[in-house]
């Protein structure tokens, strides 16, 4: 191999954070058959209380195979497969780092909450928190819309008060057109409430009447712009959970009004890529294979 090579593969490993340790056995390796633990070690001036966390680091990271042999040899993956093994583990490692920080953030904010300078403010939290009531929900949507930077997942319930009360959200429906301007890509998915029975031809077309007028309704209400970026379709079932994903990292959770099932009663705020990505893969796996537009 040639030393060109050699210097980038060492560049690329440094570059991503692995110790000068690590990248020596490796190459040494990479430039050898099997080795023994302390050929490794000789040949790369490893210091040998230090080689087996080494070779096993790398192990790990998928360069290296280890034979069972008495002593153990290691011979190196080749460089292309260990590419891709590092690629992926680093993947991995940086979801792991990023789910323990975001639970450490997570405590870090609960009692935050509790200090006089996160009191002084109205709606200090970020990581989780809850709104109640029209005026309080339609202000957090429009502060998360403003934040939005490509993609807005929403649901909704279809039931024969939808198209009387859709007027109360006509400022947030609003806030759709100048998403749309933005070059945000908006899905909305539509549960009509029907209960667990087939639905009848006659109710299908009812479904289908009211979906239609909803949505020339929306048209007018939001002012939308002539875009591809809006789509809207509708599932003949109940969605259990309703909820709107922001950007694949943000879920609002609606909490539908026990005694009116026409109102949102609350939304929870969640800010959990985790949560948001598989919801995204439930709503797509919905607006693919089950909704009708």
């Amino acid at each position: 191999m040639s030393t060109e090579i050699i210097q980038e593969l060492k560049a690329f490993f440094k570059g991503i954070g692995f110790s000068g340790y690590e990248i020596e056995a490796y190459i040494t390796l990479l430039n050898s058959t099997e080795l023994t633990a302390r050929e490794i070690s000789h040949n790369s001036g490893i210091p040998t209380g230090r080689i087996y966390d080494v070779l096993n680091s790398l192990k790990e990271k998928g360069m290296l195979e280890e034979h069972d042999s008495r002593p153990k040899k290691y011979l190196a993956i080749s460089p292309n497969k260990t590419l891709e093994n590092v690629i992926f583990h680093q993947r991995d490692e940086n979801q792991r780092r990023f789910s323990s920080y975001l639970e450490r953030a997570k405590e870090l904010e609960r009692k935050l909450e509790n200090q006089p300078w996160d009191r002084a403010r109205e709606d200090s939290r970020v990581f989780w928190s809850i709104a109640y009531g029209i005026l309080p929900i339609t202000s957090l949507y429009e502060k998360k819309m403003a934040e939005l930077k490509t993609e807005l997942l929403l649901t909704g319930f279809l039931n024969e008060r939808s198209l009387k009360l859709a007027p109360l959200a006509k400022t947030l429906n609003k806030n759709i057109s100048t998403l749309l301007n933005r070059g945000i890509q908006i899905k909305y998915l539509w549960s009509f409430e029907c209960d667990e029975r087939p639905l009848g031809k006659a109710d299908i077309q009812t479904v289908q009447n009211i979906f239609n007028r909803l949505r020339v309704a929306l048209r007018e209400w939001t002012e939308l712009p002539n875009t591809n970026f809006f789509q809207m379709r509708y599932v003949t079932k109940r969605i259990p959970t309703y909820y709107d994903i922001f950007d694949e990292k943000r879920v609002l959770v609606k909490m539908q009004n026990p005694l009116d099932a026409t109102q949102i009663f609350a939304c929870i705020n969640i800010l959990d890529p985790t949560l948001a990505l598989g919801l995204r893969a439930r709503f797509l796996n919905l607006w693919t294979y089950e909704a009708h537009e």
